[in-house]
């Protein structure tokens, strides 16, 4: 009897403390239940910003500049505005859009600002940023070309090459402006430089094939339009240009194979058809016998 006595008496006195306790815990845990439900979901969504992140860069590296701008922008979206590094590629994104065509010259993107241009090139002062910056004022000055304020143009390009000797894009995008200004000789020698910097850009070997072709010289054209073709052969603008190359020189045959692959290639393509059937009203070559 004593037994239960004692320990009645020592449930009377903990059970207060046990009550307390019982309600601590659970007002600890109506705090601490929604703190790990935030935390998981900042966790989420810091996850979800970074493989935004992660998308975006990869576009940028492979040259698709609207996508990584949407992919940047959705970034930025998730972070409330408040990562001044994913504003900075945001806005690197779409100035690098000119680069979405890279035969861009003319028309300037409405999204593309000049302010953007300016921002970027505030913060890419350094020796680390030396191939940002090349890349900002080749853009820069495709940009300005596209508003034929061509001076300012000149003067940006010239000098992204001379911050880089060596960026075959500044020497491409000179040559369209001097191109668009008449002043070939000059355009020529930039489409040429660009060449003996990278032999494997297409875009150098196309812009000098439309400047032969321009001042009359059909089978140097010809040339340079395989080698772009050879290194982009999806590109349906170049085979266009190859064709007609190839038939103003006299090289029906060559032009025929061209039109007849490329309308294998893409069936929808009109000048293909076009081709084909003006070049069957021309006479094929004589074979030669041994």
């Amino acid at each position: 009897m004593t037994n239960e006595t004692g320990a009645s008496s020592v449930w009377q006195r903990w059970r207060p403390f046990m009550a307390g306790f019982s309600s601590a815990s659970v007002v600890l845990l109506a705090f601490l239940v929604p703190s790990l439900q935030d935390q998981w979901d900042r966790y989420r969504l810091r996850t979800a910003v970074d493989r935004y992140v992660e998308i975006g860069r990869s576009l940028m590296d492979a040259g698709h500049y609207e996508s990584a701008e949407g992919a940047f922008n959705r970034a930025v979206e998730l972070s409330g505005n408040q990562r001044l590094d994913l504003i900075e590629d945001q806005t690197r994104a779409r100035v690098m859009r000119i680069y979405d065509d890279p035969r861009w010259r003319g028309d300037v993107h409405d999204e593309v600002r000049e302010a953007d241009f300016v921002y970027l090139l505030a913060l890419e002062t350094g020796a680390s940023t030396v191939r940002r910056r090349t890349s900002t004022l080749t853009a820069y000055g495709a940009f300005l070309a596209g508003q034929n304020r061509w001076q300012q143009a000149e003067e940006v390009l010239k000098e992204a090459i001379t911050l880089s000797p060596a960026s075959a894009d500044a020497h491409i995008h000179l040559g369209n402006l001097f191109d668009d200004v008449g002043k070939q000789a000059e355009a020529e020698a930039e489409y040429r430089r660009a060449i003996e910097l990278d032999a494997k850009e297409p875009n150098a070997h196309y812009n000098l094939g439309l400047l032969l072709a321009e001042t009359a010289r059909q089978a140097a054209a010809a040339e340079e339009f395989k080698l772009a073709l050879g290194l982009r052969p999806e590109d349906g603008d170049t085979r266009v240009s190859l064709i007609e190359a190839l038939e103003a020189s006299g090289q029906a045959d060559e032009a025929r194979v061209q039109a007849e692959a490329g309308l294998r290639i893409d069936p929808s393509r009109e000048e293909y058809r076009q081709a084909i059937e003006r070049l069957a009203r021309v006479p094929a070559s004589p074979r030669r016998l041994p």
